[in-house]
């Protein structure tokens, strides 16, 4: 009898709690989207340090706004300086006290020399432009 018992204890009764039957786990999955806001870049403020006062650039040190027609004084004492805006370029001419004439053109970012005057063309819009000098 003492077998019969054994085996009778080894099978679960309905009711017991070996007899419950476990459901598989489940797992839930929850997925959240942000709403996105479109980024805008902003272009650099068209801005000049010394405005439109050419005369900061006597000392061959100056950021200015330019048109065409307007003439830099040079701090290398070979001439003026002449400026043309056009095409989304700015153009820079000089012709020394001797006759000797210069000149360049470029797009913003693009560094000119004449001597010893950098002219870094920084921004152009429309016919105005940025120009900055530097003695190198």
């Amino acid at each position: 009898m003492s077998a019969l018992a054994l085996v009778a204890g080894c099978g679960a009764e309905a009711g017991s709690p070996k007899a419950a039957t476990h459901a598989p786990p489940t797992t839930t999955t929850t997925t959240t989207t942000t709403p996105t806001t479109p980024t805008t870049t902003t272009a650099a403020p068209f801005a000049a340090e010394d405005g439109t006062n050419l005369d900061a650039c006597v000392d061959g040190v100056c950021e200015v706004f330019v048109r065409t027609g307007d003439v830099l004084p040079n701090a290398s004492g070979t001439g003026p300086v002449s400026v043309t805006v056009q095409d989304g370029m700015i153009g820079i001419a000089q012709v020394s006290p001797g006759g000797m004439s210069s000149s360049l053109s470029g797009y913003p970012g693009m560094p000119q020399q004449i001597n010893q005057q950098v002219f870094l063309i920084v921004a152009v819009q429309g016919e105005q432009g940025v120009l900055r000098l530097s003695l190198g």
